[in-house]
């Protein structure tokens, strides 16, 4: 039977390599799909309330809103999965201190930022204030700049993820920079101060890489965080910006101020409007004048309206492109597979990828004998259909045809065209084209093959045979990558364990799991050794454990060492027993106390026993585990339990510890292994115990009403 050969494609430096032309789809993920990109989409109106007038807004990480409301003079909270808006403050409205006039607000993982002014002969006096989220107590206060004046007008409050505070006065147009790596003592710094003239700034916003973005009337002025900034006019010329926001996409969005004179005309004109490349177009979505705009953390946005009493989500989804003709359509066109073979009769094609409900896949094809044909100019008639829209009752999973018999050439070009629907595309992941063209037909009798209009009935009928053995024999042919730990299919990694007499667990990560099975043969040879449980906790933590035998503990001479392989050079980290001499005097219980020759009381009786039983106990076939890294979960340490218990030999028993990275006296703490100068976490229940191993320390950073404030020590008097 002659050989059947095949031409594979399943990956995206394949699909590079073979494209032709392609037109709406996406290669990028190794696969063949429409064109997408994310657009925004009306969400629900979270906020309409006559009553308010919010003049700005903040959001944190768990997408709760911050709200300044210019009537009241409040700092309002918001959480749309919730209730109502309501005010800060431990009693609600009521902070460690009297705000005169709000004027932005800010917000990161831990702090509230708040701008206030106050006028003060025509000028306006300006401070911002830091309060801890937890309970709204001052951090600090500021409100002087870098120069030592009294701050602006403060318009707008920004926060990067590299900790820095931006603040964007009003009247000067500078912007300033407060390092929350100085927050005893703020200090801000000049980031940028306009020439005289310039026009006031809009707006300010800071993207996820700090880049800085200012708003003008006429401009967009980005400042880079290397080097360097870039100035983009606003066009269209008529456009009047107010807002601006970067999503976690870095597109550019700024709103589009206006008037509301209640003609809905005039309102249904103005938009949102997205950067794209130097110019502005137009975010249909949302239709109206706004006044600010925010963005979470899954990129959507949220636009305040120009009167402050609405907000409004725009809701971020990935939907397919549309081609030039306004249909969720792409085509892939390929280069020429050569057979080697002039006249070659192709045999099999097979796709392989996801194909839902409600997407449609095309798959045609052209050979020749002559490879020089420019194939965009084919006329439809000359590509040959195999696979057709009506292919969708295959499955989800793949597509399966045989080429005509009349095809012979020795290039074979294809042509994959997709069609799905703004949310669904057809995916295909792999391409197997197999050639020369061999069928079970020529096995029999020659009777078969002599009426041409039953031998292609016949021949159609016995390759679905045909492909269900040629996959099983495939599988066979090359079955051992089934016995390779990292070859062998996620699903298979069990079975081959069991047949190395290795048990793994489904909740294990699939890189351990190949990694224990590839070493379950020099693992067994040394099971029951402590080499091995050495090796095989290595292998689980990355690290060596400590591993002492009780009977050689006795020996004063004996040590433990533990080869460090994080080092390049193979230091080995060594632990000495303590001397016998070393004892510790414990208290018997009540069944030993001593009685009292004198009134026949009850007395406390004391003992002394070597501090090397307490440490690593007295059974003789014992031994002790001691595991270096103090950071290890309860998961992966109830595995090491686990490969201890089905390693240790069946006479031992063993003990389990895990060092902690500070000072016990007469317990585990190893010179040069655990005792690091640091100061302990107070976790209550998960690492540390109140009385033993706890520093109460006041996280505070200025003094606190209502709680305890020593001068000098943890209070700071600030304006």
């Amino acid at each position: 039977m002659q050989k059947v050969n095949y031409k594979l494609i399943n990956t995206k430096e394949l699909l590079d390599s073979f494209k032709a032309y392609a037109q709406n789809v996406d290669l990028e993920s190794g696969d063949i799909r429409l064109n997408s990109d994310h657009v925004y989409k009306f969400g629900d109106v979270l906020l309409d309330d006559n009553n308010l007038s919010i003049i700005d807004i903040s959001i944190d990480e768990c997408d709760v809103f911050y709200l300044v409301d210019e009537k009241r003079n409040l700092i309002l909270t918001y959480d749309q999965h919730n209730d109502a808006p309501k005010a800060i403050g431990c009693y609600p409205g009521i902070l460690p201190l009297k705000l005169n006039t709000l004027s932005a607000i800010g917000v990161d993982r831990d702090t509230l930022y708040i701008a206030d002014f106050v006028s003060i002969n025509g000028a306006d006096n300006a401070r911002m204030i830091a309060l801890s989220k937890r309970d709204f107590q001052i951090r600090w206060v500021v409100c002087k700049d870098h120069d030592g004046k009294p701050l602006h007008k403060i318009l707008d409050i920004e926060c990067d993820n590299k900790g820095n505070i931006c603040l964007l006065e009003s009247e000067t147009g500078k912007i300033l920079s407060i390092s929350k790596e100085n927050v005893d003592y703020p200090a801000p710094h000049s980031l940028y101060s306009p020439d005289p003239g310039t026009s006031k700034p809009k707006d300010l916003t800071v993207d996820t890489e700090g880049n800085l973005y200012v708003l003008y009337e006429k401009k967009l002025h980005i400042f880079y965080a290397n080097t360097g900034e870039k100035e983009i006019p606003i066009r269209p010329e008529d456009l009047s910006p107010s807002g601006i926001v970067v999503d976690a996409c870095k597109q550019v969005f700024i709103g589009e101020m206006g008037q509301d004179d209640g003609s809905d005309n005039e309102i249904s004109l103005k938009t949102i409007h997205k950067l794209s490349g130097e110019l502005f177009t137009a975010l249909w979505s949302y239709r109206g004048a706004s006044r600010k705009l925010i963005s979470d953390s899954k990129g959507n946005l949220y636009v305040l309206n120009d009167k402050g009493n609405k907000l409004t989500s725009l809701i971020r989804q990935k939907v397919n492109l549309q081609d030039k003709e306004g249909a969720f359509s792409g085509y892939y066109i390929s280069k020429p597979i050569d057979s080697q073979t002039p006249d070659t009769r192709w045999h099999r094609l097979v796709l392989e990828g996801e194909f839902e409900n409600g997407t449609q896949l095309e798959f045609l094809y052209y050979v020749s004998n002559d490879n020089v044909v420019d194939i965009k100019t084919l006329s439809p008639d000359q590509w040959r259909k195999r696979i057709s829209e009506t292919s969708s009752v295959q499955g989800n999973e793949k597509r399966d045809a045989l080429f005509l018999a009349d095809s012979q050439g020795q290039y074979l070009w294809f042509k994959i065209i997709l069609s799905g629907t703004e949310t669904r595309s057809p995916v295909v992941r792999k391409i197997t084209v197999f050639f020369p063209r061999v069928s079970y037909l020529d096995h029999l009798p020659a009777i078969y093959r002599e009426d041409l209009l039953s031998k292609g009935l016949l021949e159609r009928f016995l390759s679905i045979f045909e492909s269900i053995f040629f996959d099983i024999d495939h599988t066979i042919e090359h079955i051992g990558r089934y016995f390779d730990a990292y070859g062998t299919p996620p699903e298979f990694l069990s079975w081959l364990g069991s047949w190395l007499a290795f048990a793994v667990e489904e909740n294990w990560p699939e890189d351990k799991k190949r990694l224990f099975i590839s070493k379950a043969v020099f693992l067994y040879k040394k099971r029951g050794t402590r080499e091995g449980l050495e090796e095989s906790i290595f292998l689980l933590t990355g690290k060596k454990p400590f591993i002492v035998e009780v009977f050689k503990s006795k020996d004063r001479c004996q040590h433990v060492a533990a080869e460090d392989c994080n080092e390049q050079q193979g230091q080995e980290k060594i632990i000495f027993f303590p001397p016998e001499e070393a004892v510790v005097k414990a208290c018997l219980d009540e069944k030993t106390l001593k009685r009292s020759d004198k009134d026949g009381a009850l007395e406390e009786a004391h003992q002394e026993i070597p501090l090397i039983d307490i440490l690593y106990g007295t059974e003789r076939f014992g031994f002790c585990v001691i595991l270096e890294d103090s950071d290890m979960d309860p998961v992966t340490i109830s595995r090491v339990r686990r490969i201890i218990e089905e390693q240790k030999p069946a006479h031992t028993c063993y003990g389990l510890k895990v060092l902690q990275p500070w000072f016990y006296l007469d317990m585990h703490t190893y010179l040069g292994i655990n005792t690091k100068l640091n100061k302990p976490e107070f976790l209550l229940g998960v690492t540390s115990v109140i009385g033993r191993d706890t520093v109460l320390h006041d996280e505070e950073q200025a003094g606190q009403v209502g709680r305890h404030a020593r001068m000098g020590i943890d209070s700071t008097m600030s304006w």
